[in-house]
């Protein structure tokens, strides 16, 4: 039988394996990763400087998140300026072919392309991010704009009386453009004021200030709206009437495109010095990153020297062990 000596070894070498089992771990974390795995006692429990750059790494996430989202609006507004062009190129394409056909068939044609581009400048303009309408303004928990049925519904019955081309586009002019007007009651849903600026970085602040009530947004609805309807058999324009209308309308395309373009130059520079916040962000994150992993960092060299004696230590008590182990059994069997 084992003696009350050999049993307060057996107790004290389990003890001793079971703490030494415990640092083994910790230095091996510590080789492998190069930080601490106390951070209370490597830091003797100071832990305000490592709070305050844990605090900073917080509030550069926030701005990060923030930054991510407001991109994301930019690039999509950009994206549907880019297609209002795109439609205002295409029709200013394709009326010049009118005055070589001249037929009802090439009218029809056209007009079917206006529609075309009205109803994809409301699908664009009614473009959202996250649930966000883009051009809303301070409105953003819904569509920006009627749907371009009713809209155009809303403009043939303010426009059925012209009698002329130059009523016509007369009477175009005053439902998008007039205070009060047709566009402001009917199609616009958006909020008459401009988001607020959003925080991107520590004192940096990038705003939108494009909405669709604008007025170079409202003249490309109108062009628009002007070429899709100049078919409609309500208003009984005579052929020259219709080509009167395409050709005052031709420079009216090239007008827009150009308010478009500067729109879109705008845009860019809100695109520009969001991008430069972004990796103003992320370089400090970067900073602060390693400033956080400097100050839990080991002395990799004093760090392995432990990890050895420990694991000496532990070939050592494994032997003690072994050995008691065998003397007990021979006190048994003797």
């Amino acid at each position: 039988m084992q003696s009350i000596g050999n049993l307060t070894q057996h107790f004290v070498l389990r003890a001793q394996t079971s703490s030494l089992k415990s640092e083994l771990v910790e230095l091996s974390q510590e080789v492998a990763t190069g930080q601490t795995s106390d951070k209370a006692r490597f830091l003797s429990g100071d832990f305000n400087a490592i709070a305050d750059l844990q605090h900073s790494l917080k509030r550069l996430e926030s701005y990060r998140l923030v930054a991510a989202e407001t991109k994301l609006s930019l690039d999509t507004a950009d994206g549907a300026l880019s297609t209002l062009h795109s439609f205002s190129s295409n029709l200013a394409e394709k009326l010049p072919l009118l005055s070589e056909t001249g037929t009802n068939i090439a009218v029809n044609a056209i007009a079917a392309e206006g529609l075309q581009a009205f109803q994809g400048a409301v699908s664009a303009l009614n473009s959202n991010t996250a649930g966000r309408s883009v051009f809303g303004g301070a409105q953003f928990d819904q569509p920006v704009l009627a749907s371009s049925d009713d809209i155009l519904a809303a403009v043939r019955e303010q426009i059925e009386a012209a009698a002329t081309p130059a009523e016509y586009i007369q009477s175009l002019d005053d439902w998008f453009s007039a205070p009060g007007g047709g566009f402001e009651t009917v199609a616009y849903l958006g909020s008459d004021n401009f988001s607020e600026p959003v925080n991107v970085g520590d004192d940096v602040s990038v705003g939108f200030d494009l909405k669709a009530d604008q007025s170079g947004i409202r003249k490309v609805l109108r062009d628009f709206a002007a070429i899709a309807l100049v078919a409609d058999p309500a208003f009984g324009f005579s052929e020259a009437d219709k080509t009167q209308i395409f050709e005052t309308m031709l420079p009216e395309l090239a007008d827009s495109r150009n308010t478009l373009i500067d729109m879109q130059a705008q845009l860019g520079v809100s695109q520009e010095y969001l991008e430069t916040a972004i990796a103003t962000n992320e370089a400090g994150r970067l900073a602060t990153e390693s400033a956080i992993a400097d100050l839990l960092s080991v002395d990799p060299f004093e760090t392995a020297t432990r990890l050895e004696n420990v694991s000496t230590q532990m070939e050592g008590i494994y032997l003690v062990t072994a050995r008691l182990n065998q003397l007990s059994l021979m006190d048994y069997l003797s």
